[in-house]
Formats: structure tokens, C-alpha cells, sequence
């Protein structure tokens, strides 16, 4: 082989390796950058994931120890009364007019009350 010829085969294996790279690499750049980008996002989700855990450890620890939240939380949460307590009912607030609102038509709660 000529001179010539040997730097033309090494000229276009270069070509064809810096063409593999260009396409190849350009794939695994493009998935590194949306893997980086999803690990972003799962941090945020664990921050807002451990902030919440805190939040119901220290409802836990006041439910444990707190016997005044407790009471508050069985009347809010469970509508319980104490022994003796007076209950008040009072109607629903109207609300704005919709179609499950239509005259005639009563919630399925308006019969058991």
C-alpha cells in the first residue's frame, strides 16, 4: 500500500469513529441529562415525603402524651361528646344551586335525619 492509501484509511476510520461517538454519545448525554433531572425530582419528593413523617411523628407523640388532644381530636376529627354535653344540629348552609341541587331531587343524607 502507497502512503497515500494507508492515510486515507486512517483518515476515514477516524471519520467513522468520531460519527459513532457524535451519535452514539450524544444518546447517553441526552439519558444522563434525564436521569439527572429525575433525581432532582425524587429529592424534592423525599424532602416534602420526610417533612410530612415529622409533621405525623410529632402527632403521634402529642397523641401519646396529650390527653387534652386527644379529646380534641375525638370531637373534631370523630364527632364525639362527653356525658352531659348539649348537642346543636344545625341545617347545612345553602350552597350555590347545581344540578345534584335540583328541586325535587334530595340528598341521600336529607332522608336519614
Amino acid at each position: 500500500m502507497s502512503l497515500r492509501s494507508l492515510r486515507l484509511l486512517r483518515t476515514a476510520v477516524l471519520a467513522v469513529l468520531a460519527l459513532s461517538l457524535a451519535g452514539f454519545g450524544g444518546q447517553s448525554l441526552t439519558r444522563v441529562w434525564r436521569l439527572m433531572q429525575e433525581v432532582d425530582s425524587l429529592e424534592r419528593e423525599v424532602a416534602v415525603l420526610r417533612a410530612e413523617t415529622s409533621r405525623l411523628t410529632a402527632e403521634v407523640d402529642r397523641l401519646r402524651s396529650d390527653p387534652e388532644y386527644i379529646e380534641q381530636m375525638a370531637r373534631e376529627r370523630l364527632g364525639l361528646v362527653k356525658p352531659g354535653d348539649r348537642v346543636y344540629k344545625l341545617p347545612p348552609t345553602p350552597g350555590p344551586a347545581g344540578p345534584s341541587d335540583a328541586p325535587g331531587q334530595g340528598s341521600p343524607r336529607q332522608g336519614s335525619q
